[in-house]
């Protein structure tokens, strides 16, 4: 087998395609080409449970970076912010959110979640549950603390109708 041959190479056709190409379509493919998780730790939060709720959104082995700053009334705030573009990751986060109550929300919802010009699928999780190993979305109000989670869809073409057809079947 020469260089680049082979599962370690990158150079075989897997279940997704060509080795190295992102995710698509269905038939246990997916149509993700990225996931960013980003959370706020705010100066009255304990930042170890807030990456506790990055990671079980982005795994476990995801790299969290961290950012800090400062609010609008000018408190100390910290951004902490995981990127997964692995297949594994980008499935198992796909199905922590194919719960039925994620289902039956996102099905009424979806289309004002997705940048279609962008292609990138919104979500809102609130934090509390995600501590106990429980996916929610963000309360009805809008307020409490939450965790960012955006899906980069993959398109070809890269158009918004096709992001459109992707975002409203995602969770499908």
């Amino acid at each position: 087998m020469a260089d680049g041959d082979g599962p370690d190479g990158g150079g075989t056709a897997g279940p997704d395609g060509p080795a190295g190409a992102p995710p698509r379509g269905r038939g246990g493919q997916i149509p993700i080409l990225a996931a960013e998780v980003r959370a706020f730790v705010h100066s009255t939060e304990d930042p170890e449970r807030v990456r506790a709720c990055v990671r079980a959104v982005a795994g476990e082995e995801a790299e969290v970076r961290e950012t800090r700053g400062r609010g609008y009334h000018h408190q100390p705030l910290r951004v902490l912010e995981a990127e997964v573009r692995d297949r594994p990751g980008l499935r198992r986060i796909l199905g922590l959110l194919r719960t039925e109550g994620m289902r039956a929300d996102y099905g009424l919802t979806w289309e004002r979640r997705l940048d279609a010009e962008r292609g990138t699928v919104h979500f809102r999780l609130a934090k509390q549950p995600l501590l106990e190993g429980v996916v929610r979305i963000e309360p009805p109000d809008g307020k409490g603390d939450l965790v960012k989670l955006e899906l980069r869809l993959q398109a070809f073409p890269a158009k918004a109708e096709r992001f459109r057809e992707l975002a409203r079947t995602l969770l499908d």
